[in-house]
């Protein structure tokens, strides 16, 4: 099997869907909670278009947990008339660019999401050397 066929046969492998990765933080000074998802290309997109608050749409977005969209939140005990003013008042700006960079991780970005096939084969031989090594079978 040739190169261009084995691409093929992985491609045709894959899962058609996969669940999003899902990663949960502390913002320490509120002792909030906030689960974030990796989100589809669409999504990312419309987050990340040219519009003011981009960082608050895509966290806005983003976010599984707490839900920040919730009227009782947002209305009645921040006052606001949206979730972007809302969470303008309730998180600093360092908070949000952290949440972000998180999002940023889940969706491919700031990472080393490609690599060339002999780096991969190079992580695969010093991964398998590794453990060969744990299980007291190395050199």
């Amino acid at each position: 099997m040739d190169k261009a066929d084995q691409a093929m046969a992985k491609l045709l492998s894959l899962p058609s869907y996969q669940e999003g990765q899902r990663e949960t933080r502390v913002v320490k000074r509120l002792g909030l909670e906030v689960t974030l998802r990796e989100m589809s290309y669409d999504e990312v997109e419309r987050c990340i278009r040219e519009r003011e608050d981009r960082d608050l749409y895509y966290l806005l977005e983003g976010t599984v947990s707490p839900n920040f969209r919730d009227p009782a939140w947002y209305q009645d005990k921040m006052g606001q008339a949206t979730p972007i003013e809302a969470l303008k008042r309730l998180l600093r700006h360092g908070e949000v660019a952290a949440l972000v960079r998180v999002l940023d991780r889940l969706n491919g970005y700031r990472v080393s999401a490609i690599t060339t096939p002999e780096e991969l084969e190079d992580v695969a031989t010093a991964q398998a050397l590794e453990d060969l090594e744990k299980n007291g079978q190395g050199a």
